[in-house]
């Protein structure tokens, strides 16, 4: 019975299984994802590439990668259930992709489920659901991460080869295009990890992290020097731009986890922690343990101990340096992480002899799965209807707006400018209010002034600037009263 246990294999393959993830993940993201109306910053990605809208603000901090990712779908079709579907086919297309690298690791021992059981794992977690039909870069990160620390691994199995090296380039060129940030901060651990194994140092591999990186960062450098004068005066503005005045608290990441999308501020009297949450994430940095241990004690320590290593150093810098939560910063690490994690879990399985212990543990992995994936579903569809809810009252501004007059074309400024100035056909910028800030001034304002409709939507409770002096208040209906105020420019 034991010698039979140990030459079971899955039926269909390890090809096939992970395939079969990526298919449950592809079908559950769009099935519970489809109607999801777009978020603000997706707003800013799509309108870039929209041809039956104008373009809403750009912000320092961004990069056009997402805007080139959904621009062939969105030149066709304004619709966002299309894009949805483009974009969970897509996904799960180059997660499969990404995990099926690490099936070229031919090492005896390391179980040949690990990128299938890794893929389902992270698929079971709202933050993919959520993201992948989305039009955000951060699964799009992580799928480069996870690609690109199994090409390395395989590089350094092999020992020879350019085209593991130019994929690893690729994979983080791509992310950094997306966004560039976090390029850096994936290949970092692995560059560290490159000159930390002696048996691992070689100029090529280095080569392919630097040059990777720079690569994709050679655009948002272009664009920096148009726009605002520098990289290095760019980089000042994008800092600004996402600070806040909170003070640090290292469990901000913690108490996002049920939403919202973004806690800022994050506080805790209004966010507590999340029950589920602690618990999944007690059970993930369990099982990532397991599988590392379990890797070393079958000589592999590197395939999980990497990946590990790479997740622990990307979620520590925002877990460190970000005062602020949004679940989606954290996907990288998630990625990475599942492929120690359900190392560890196949180990646990594995472990239990006789067949009837086998089956129990089979059984109660199984109930705790479901229990986890139940507490996730119920976060997705109560952060889906809470963007329901900001669509619909961000409509409601749109149509106040067309009703005063201010129809295409014609801006918008302000804090709520782009939410509500896209559904209004407006294209929307920030007035510039301090040096290295975004290049649209209020002379700029003034000329827009004589040729188009302008309003001012912001906050009620924020002061008028003093550029909108004397611009009309716009009546506004009783559901969006208490919280916003618009402002009408005088032609």
């Amino acid at each position: 019975m034991r010698r039979s246990l140990r030459r079971y294999r899955p039926a269909g393959g390890p090809v096939a299984w992970l395939v079969a993830a990526g298919t449950l993940y592809a079908v559950a993201a769009l099935v519970l994802s489809r109607h999801n109306p777009l978020g603000w910053d997706e707003t800013v990605y799509v309108s870039q590439v929209d041809p039956r809208l104008p373009p809403a603000e750009f912000g320092s901090p961004r990069a056009r990668g997402m805007s080139v990712l959904v621009a062939p779908l969105v030149v066709l079709t304004g619709s966002v259930t299309a894009l949805r579907g483009y974009l969970a086919l897509l996904s799960a297309v180059l997660l499969v992709l990404a995990y099926g690298v690490w099936l070229r690791l031919r090492r005896d021992g390391v179980p040949r489920s690990v990128p299938a059981v890794a893929l389902l794992l992270l698929s079971t977690l709202w933050v993919t659901l959520f993201y992948g039909p989305s039009a955000m870069p951060n699964l799009w990160v992580a799928v480069a991460g996870v690609a690109a620390t199994g090409l390395l691994l395989h590089h350094v199995e092999v020992g020879r080869g350019r085209a593991d090296l130019l994929g690893v380039a690729a994979a983080l060129a791509a992310a950094a295009v997306v966004r560039p940030t976090d390029a850096v901060y994936l290949a970092a651990p692995l560059g560290l990890a490159v000159l930390a194994v002696r048996s691992w140092r070689s100029r090529a591999r280095l080569g392919a992290l630097v040059g990777g990186v720079a690569l994709g960062w050679l655009p948002w450098v272009v664009e920096a020097q148009i726009r605002y004068d520098g990289l290095l005066p760019r980089l000042r503005r994008a800092a600004v731009a996402q600070s806040t005045s909170e003070r640090f608290d290292p469990v901000v990441h913690l108490r996002a986890l049920d939403g919202p999308i973004l806690c800022r501020p994050c506080p805790a009297a209004t966010h507590p922690l999340p029950l589920d949450g602690v618990l999944w994430w007690a059970a993930g940095v369990a099982l990532v343990v397991v599988g590392v241990v379990a890797a070393h004690r079958r000589g592999h320590t590197a395939y999980a101990a990497l990946p590990a290593f790479a997740a622990a150093c990307f979620a520590g810098v925002y877990l460190v340096s970000v005062a602020y939560g949004a679940p989606r910063f954290l996907l990288p690490a998630y990625a990475l992480a599942a492929i120690p994690a359900a190392g560890g879990l196949v180990a646990v399985v594995a472990a239990a002899r006789p067949l009837v212990w086998r089956l129990l543990v089979l059984v109660a992995i199984a109930a705790l799965l479901a229990l986890h994936v139940s507490a996730q579903v119920s976060t997705l569809r109560d952060i889906e209807r809470v963007n329901e809810r900001s669509a619909a009252q961000y409509a409601v501004l749109a149509r106040a707006l067309n009703a005063a007059g201010v129809r295409p074309p014609c801006l918008t400024v302000g804090q709520y400018a782009v939410p509500a100035g896209y559904p209004a056909g407006c294209e929307s910028k920030k007035v510039r209010d301090r040096p290295g800030d975004e290049p649209f001034g209020v002379a700029d304002l003034q000329r827009a002034v004589r040729t188009r409709s302008v309003a001012l939507v912001q906050s009620r409770r924020d002061p008028v600037p003093a550029w909108a002096a004397g611009w009309r208040r716009l009546p506004l209906p009783a559901e969006a009263r208490p919280s916003w105020a618009v402002y009408v420019a005088p032609r």
